[in-house]
């Protein structure tokens, strides 16, 4: 391997998940372009390695599976924006050439160890990052301010409650892996045992304060790969031992955390309340499990193509009623995933997506049992254990950092299927590499121009002008959707220009509804005299959603007069 992508497979390990969360909005796009601009070097620097023999595993079948399902899906649906599914197909394209190139690597150890080192160093940097932000030695605004770049973080003096830098579960998942790296840097003796026992001992405090409920299931899930390994292991004594340690390192701060917690938050003002086990249970009751039968639901009512790639969120909307949230709390983009990757794909893609998701997680767990059980098959198992508990409670496979991450280490897994002779020319292979490259950075762009325009509108800058902006935008690619959006919130709600009302209300109606943009929609269709299909409309997500009644009354203020909205006025004036 060459030495430039031994650095970049350590950097992918931490680089993307410093940036992901602390400097918001821009720091999560941050760190989804950096990592995939440093796959694009990656893919490029792989180039010169030369190699004309060439294996096909079950990750890259896996990947041809998922991007064939997607556009049958695309046929057969014709989902309102076919952005999404160049995007959703880019990352299985960029995950498939990942896996090619790691796969067919001679010492795939090595690539383990880098990442392993990456993890490390990112567990170490996130812990110091998140006691900071934690004790408020620096709080990062959530916003930014008028005038500043967007490389550089404000201030918040406000101290808005935000202890960690990453989602609960993020924070989690991210650290217990880190926390594995830990043990397998101790086996092999790259690590000092009083560097190992101080960084078990703060991953364990770390992950008890994030309140994660997933972290248990990580706790779970570790014990039973030791088991596995005491019956199949090869020479893993020494790590499964550490790992041991590092377990027992959690449970002692989870089994502390509600009591810890409450001493803490007394000290740390920024500390939320709580702990993962008081919050044991309700989000799966709550959110998750009606969720899971939307999504079951929608693939048994479209079981061969699904409803279409990033379809999935209007299909949850129009089963809101049969499957309501227990806890009845405000969604006001309602979701666009159902927290769990494997029913996301059967609702969206069909049988032929989910076979392709269950072959290849079949056969990597196959492929490591089958090979040598040995710390670095032991590491890479629980590495992706980790990453796949997650996604069946949420989405952390939807962002580039974990994807690329999971890619990597999924594909050391060796389990040949197929070989061939590779007969491309070598300037051909920089192609896709440049591709990337571009279209990241350009993507970044985008997105930076979508913030600052949400910005100004937030901020009461309206004008004609800016709405211009926001439709030019809208035939950006990759910011389509969210340009629709900010485009109907910034158009008045009369009757001129109703017919491109309309059309941008229903386009994003088909994609992801929200709940704003649900009552535009309601009364675009109302001035069309379909003022009972529109008075429906309203009714369904008020008995979906009554905490919406207070925004939809002072939205229709200026036209309860209007008599084409009559019954949306008598809608409006139930008490819910």
């Amino acid at each position: 391997m060459k030495k430039y992508n031994r650095i970049i497979l350590f950097l992918v390990a931490l680089l993307p998940f410093v940036y992901l969360y602390p400097y918001r909005p821009y720091g999560a796009w941050i760190a989804e372009t950096s990592a995939l601009i440093l796959v694009a070097l990656m893919l490029s620097f792989s180039n010169e390695e030369k190699n004309n023999r060439s294996f096909i595993g079950p990750v890259q079948i896996a990947f041809l599976g998922l991007i064939f399902s997607a556009f049958l899906s695309k046929i057969v649906n014709s989902p309102s924006y076919d952005s999404i599914l160049i995007i959703y197909v880019l990352y299985l394209f960029i995950g498939f050439f990942i896996a090619h190139y790691i796969y067919n690597l001679n010492d795939k150890n090595e690539v383990v160890y880098l990442i392993a080192k990456g993890l490390f160093l990112g567990g170490f940097v996130n812990f110091i990052f998140c006691i900071s932000k934690m004790s408020g030695f620096f709080v990062i605004y959530s916003q930014w301010v008028n005038g500043l770049p967007f490389w550089v973080p404000h201030i918040n003096v406000d101290r808005t409650p935000n202890g960690f830098m990453f989602q609960r579960n993020q924070f989690a998942d991210y650290l217990f892996m880190s926390g594995a790296a830990s043990c397998y840097l101790y086996t092999q003796a790259e690590i000092k045992k009083i560097t190992f026992v101080g960084t078990i001992i703060a991953l364990g405090l770390a992950i008890s304060l994030s309140m994660s409920r997933t972290a248990l299931l990580y706790i779970a899930m570790g014990f039973t790969v030791v088991a596995l390994l005491h019956f199949k292991g090869d020479d893993t004594k020494k790590f499964s031992k550490a790992f041991l340690w590092f377990l027992a390192s959690c449970i002692f701060f989870q089994i502390l955390s509600p009591y810890l917690n409450q001493i803490m938050v007394e000290y740390f003002p920024l500390l939320t309340e709580g702990s993962g086990l008081k919050r044991l249970g309700a989000g799966v009751n709550d959110t998750r499990w009606p969720e899971w039968q939307k999504a079951w639901h929608t693939f048994l009512a479209n079981p061969w193509f699904g409803t279409g790639v990033g379809t999935y969120a209007a299909a949850s909307y129009q089963l809101g009623a049969q499957f309501p949230y227990k806890g009845g709390e405000i969604v006001y983009q309602l979701f666009a995933h159902c927290h769990n990757i494997f029913l996301q794909l059967l609702a969206e893609t069909g049988i032929l997506g989910g076979i392709s998701l269950l072959f290849g997680t079949i056969a990597v767990v196959y492929g490591i049992i089958k090979n040598k059980l040995d710390i670095h098959a032991a590491f890479v198992l629980i590495a992706l254990s980790t990453m796949f508990i997650h996604s069946q409670l949420e989405y952390p496979l939807w962002y580039a950092s974990f994807f690329i991450l999971f890619t990597i280490l999924a594909s050391t897994v060796k389990l040949d299927l197929y070989s061939y002779t590779s007969t491309a020319r070598s300037g051909v292979k920089y192609i896709f590499p440049a591709f990337i490259l571009v279209a990241s950075i350009y993507g970044l762009y985008s997105v930076v121009k979508l913030i600052d325009l949400n910005n100004r509108y937030e901020s009461g800058a309206y004008s004609e002008a800016l709405v211009k902006e926001s439709v030019s935008l809208g035939g950006n690619l990759l910011v389509e959707d969210m340009a629709d959006f900010y485009t109907l919130a910034m158009l008045s709600l009369d009757d001129r220009n109703l017919d491109y009302k309309l059309y941008l209300s229903s386009k994003i109606l088909k994609f992801r509804p929200h709940a704003e943009m649900i009552f535009r929609h309601a009364i675009f269709i109302s001035y069309k005299n379909r003022s009972d299909e529109g008075a429906a409309i309203v009714k369904n997500i008020l008995d979906q959603y009554p905490q919406f009644i207070a925004s939809f009354r002072e939205s229709f203020v200026p036209l309860q007069n209007d008599p084409r909205l009559e019954k949306i006025k008598i809608v409006l004036q139930h008490n819910y």
